[in-house]
């Protein structure tokens, strides 16, 4: 009998080594096609990768307004000031700077949510694409976001609607900061992008001048949210990002960090977003930064060592796009052993 019960055992070990194997296998033959699609024509897959990430945080943006219209959030228990639901998503294609998106605009049952970050009749965003980049990109502060929330809303919305705008913002980059990842993803891009942002001069001479007053304080959460643009955004685009920049505008480069993961199922991910000054900047007030937000260092392996603390533990194939984004083999599998650099 005891020999009846170690065979029965040991088949058990070779079908579960069977089915890991087969696993790993899938996994490398994901990762080997998102290889191809990279390597076929990286700036597509990188313009992709950015269009996908801006859709992302515009569909936080109109599930913010839909609460704040709603004012209840979707699992409450709580009883109800009215019969309107939520009502699904319906697509819609509309043109940025980085090409066009497909978003999903969450709906009410009885029609009367229009959303302001995206219009129901409007096919265009660039107005606002650079603020609503920016919050989600770790380039503000808390304050910072609250004011931009506020410079979006504060001609449409009343103060409980802004309020609950804000908080439900906050609360999803938090969740997006600190959420676990998956264990084990099969392509991981990490690109970077610089390109100019605009300031208003009117916002550049009111920080130099009125360094204390609470004006400084938000001409600089203006200059970061509202009264900036960025060009040429893109390997060679040409297209602008945000509105144009006006006459007599100064300008400083800024680095887009986009962290994007194919999961083991062929999911794809944003695992970081991240905005930072090109350059360690003398004048952080110029942006509304902390002198911490303006100089901390970005790199491959930093961003890298994130997902390893965030809960990834294997990456089959790592692949690196933009200018000064410098990574090594050996520097990938100093944080995933079994890793290959594309």
């Amino acid at each position: 009998m005891a020999t009846d019960v170690a065979a029965s055992g040991n088949a058990c070990v070779d079908i579960s080594t069977r089915v890991l194997q087969e696993r790993n296998d899938e996994l490398r033959a994901l990762a080997a096609r998102c290889a191809r699609s990279f390597t076929r024509d990286r700036d597509a897959y990188v313009q992709d990768t950015l269009r996908y990430a801006l859709g992302c945080c515009y569909s936080f943006v109109l599930q913010a307004e839909l609460l704040a219209h709603l004012g209840y959030e979707k699992s409450t228990s709580t009883i109800k000031d009215s019969n309107n639901r939520r009502n699904g998503f319906i697509q819609k294609k509309v043109r940025s700077s980085l090409g066009t998106l497909d978003i999903m605009v969450p709906r009410d049952r009885d029609g009367s949510f229009n959303p302001i970050a995206i219009r129901k009749h409007s096919r265009a965003i660039a107005s606002t694409e650079s603020r609503v980049l920016s919050m989600f990109a770790h380039i503000m502060s808390e304050e910072e976001i609250k004011r931009c929330v506020h410079s979006l809303y504060s001609l449409e919305l009343g103060s409980e609607g802004i309020a609950i705008v804000t908080e439900s913002i906050l609360q999803e980059i938090a969740e997006q900061n600190s959420r676990k990842l998956q264990e084990r993803y099969a392509f991981v891009l990490l690109s970077r992008l610089d390109f100019p942002v605009f300031l208003s001069c009117e916002a550049v001479h009111n920080t130099a001048t009125d360094a204390n007053s609470e004006a400084h304080s938000a001409s600089r959460s203006a200059c970061v949210a509202g009264v900036t643009s960025v060009t040429s955004f893109g390997s060679g685009s040409g297209s602008n990002f945000g509105a144009g920049a006006g006459a007599g505008s100064e300008s400083i480069m800024m680095s887009l960090y986009v962290v994007q993961g194919i999961d083991e199922n062929g999911g794809r991910e944003i695992l970081d977003l991240r905005m930072q000054p090109k350059a360690s900047l003398t004048n952080t007030a110029v942006l509304g930064l902390s002198h911490m937000q303006a100089n901390v260092a970005i790199n491959a392996v930093g961003l890298l060592q994130r997902l390893k603390q965030r809960g990834v533990q294997d990456i089959v194939v790592v692949a690196t796009s933009g200018d000064s984004l410098h990574l090594q083999e050996s520097e990938a599998q100093s944080v995933f052993a079994h890793t290959t650099l594309l």
